[in-house]
This record gives structure tokens, C-alpha cells and sequence, in this order.
């Protein structure tokens, strides 16, 4: 895992999480369309909304928590399981 995208995803997935989780831009997942089609219980898509916006808000914190903290360490790249220091 590369340490600065990290940093720029997390907060990224975060801010899509809650945006989901308020009913707003699920769209952006593929079976979206197909999962509603015939839905008509909208305590049933606000649960879908909640669950899907809490995924990606986890998703997004952990990201970035595993990015911050390598890079407080001096941590840039992860490469084969070595881990790779910008210190020399």
C-alpha cells in the first residue's frame, strides 16, 4: 500500500460514506438500480442507505488511520512485504 493515496482515499470514502448515509449519491453502485427496482418500502432503502454508508465511512476511516500512521512513522511504500523508510 502506498501511504499518500491512502491519505487522499480515506477522506474521499469518508465523505462519500456519510453522503450515502444521509440517502444521497448511491447511485454510484452498480446494482442500484436493480436492488430497488420494485421496492416500495422506504424504511427498507433508508436501512440499505445506513448499512452502505456505514461500510464506506469504516472503510474510509481505516484507510486512512493505517495511512497516518505509516507515515508518522516515515513509512512511504510497501513493497513485498518489506516495509520501506524514506529515512537513510
Amino acid at each position: 500500500m502506498d501511504v499518500i493515496p491512502a491519505i487522499i482515499i480515506g477522506p474521499i470514502l469518508v465523505a462519500y460514506g456519510i453522503l450515502v448515509f444521509n440517502g444521497k449519491l448511491l447511485w454510484f453502485l452498480a446494482s442500484y438500480k436493480y436492488r430497488f427496482k420494485d421496492e416500495t418500502d422506504e424504511n427498507y432503502k433508508k436501512k440499505v442507505y445506513r448499512t452502505y454508508g456505514i461500510i464506506f465511512m469504516i472503510i474510509g476511516i481505516v484507510t486512512l488511520i493505517v495511512g497516518l500512521i505509516l507515515f508518522s512513522k516515515g513509512i512511504i511504500s510497501t513493497k513485498k512485504g518489506f516495509l520501506y523508510s524514506n529515512i537513510k
